[in-house]
This record gives C-alpha cells, structure tokens and sequence, in this order.
C-alpha cells in the first residue's frame, strides 16, 4: 500500500513538471513572436523612413517628374531650389519650389505650391518672376536666360500699386544663365508691378522690360 501511494504521488509530481515545461515553452514562443514581429514592423518603418529621401537633390526632384532635371540654384539654408525640366509634351519647364534636407537625405516638396514656367529656348529669350516660394513666407526674383552671351546682372525695381518704388536691387546672373535672389516677404505682398534691365559687364542696358 505504501509502495503504491508513492508511486501514484511520484506520478503527479512528474505530470506537474511536465505541465509546467510545456507552459514555460509557450511563454517563450509568445515571446519569440513578439520580438519577431517587433523586428519586422521596425525593419518597415526604417525602410519606409529612407526610402522617402534621396542621397541627392536631384534624385528626389527626378522621383516627382519623370523627365531629367537639371538644378540651376540650390539653397540648403533656406531648402529653394530653382530647376530646369521638361513639361509632359517634352517643352522646357522652369520650375521653383521647396524641399526638405534630412540625414537621411532630400525630400522634394512635391505639391505643395511649386512655380512652373514654360521656356522658350529657340532663339534669345528671357524670363524674369517675383513671386512666393513654395508654400513658406519666402519672396524672391528669379528667372532664367537664353543666348544672351554677354548677359552680366539684372537691375530690377519694384512698385506697389500706386506707382511708388517699394524695393530696388542688382543681382549677378549665375553660371547656369538664372538668377535667384530673396525679397523681404512684407515687401512681395506690397508688389504690384516688375521693371528689370538685363545689364552686360559695363552696365550697357541689353534688355529692358
């Protein structure tokens, strides 16, 4: 009788143990799961996050136009960036927008109040714009020029709606023939009307508008 109480007890030892492995065994399964799970969603956001930005400017602009681009002014204070693209029909585009410089790289600000110009590149042609940047408080001329080889600076003045001079300014037109230069905010939702001369390097007036 003895012998068989300790058998039966040692039976119901042996069935706790083993209840108790199998539970423990789940618990570091469950465990497993979330981790590997934790890990996946991790590995998501990390590929999401660098897969938004682009090691150049260039290829984040070229991720949002299916045509080349070719940047003629960049600012990576201010994030401005002044381009050259095609249109769908393949005609030259000039474009100004913001962007958005990260570690990881550039994000172009695709939507959110890109200028686009049209350019006629078949003979002498210039276009010269004041206007907003993108959709931030930031005013500037800008503008762009073809075939004018001697082409050096562009004076330009700017009114208010009266008539009067609110603003006047000399900027250098860059290697890429374009030019890009900041306007006082205040005084860009006062302009009302753009007069320019383009000047070559002796102030001989070529071009006045």
């Amino acid at each position: 009788m003895r012998w068989t109480l300790c058998r039966t007890f040692h039976r119901v030892r042996s069935g706790r143990r083993m209840k108790s492995q199998a539970r423990l065994e789940r618990v570091h399964q469950v465990r497993g799961d979330l981790l590997l799970k934790g890990l996946i969603w991790l590995s998501i956001l990390i590929f999401t996050l660098v897969g938004c930005s682009s090691p150049t400017l260039q290829e984040a602009i070229e991720k949002n136009h299916d045509q080349k681009v070719e940047i003629l002014y960049q600012d990576d204070v201010d994030e401005v960036v002044l381009f050259m693209t095609e249109d769908y029909t393949g005609e030259p585009l000039l474009c100004l927008n913001t962007f958005t410089k990260e570690n990881s790289g550039y994000k172009y600000n695709a939507g959110t109040g890109e200028h686009g110009q049209s350019v006629d590149l078949s003979s002498e042609y210039e276009i010269i714009k004041v206007s907003s940047v993108g959709d931030r408080s930031i005013g500037a001329i800008w503008g762009y020029f073809y075939d004018y080889p001697n082409a050096e600076s562009v004076s330009y003045t700017l009114e208010d709606e009266q008539g009067n001079v609110i603003y006047t300014s000399d900027v250098e037109i860059s290697e890429a023939n374009s030019v890009y230069e900041k306007v006082p905010y205040a005084i860009l939702e006062m302009t009302h009307n753009l007069y320019y001369q383009i000047l070559d390097s002796e102030n001989n007036v070529i071009v006045e508008w």
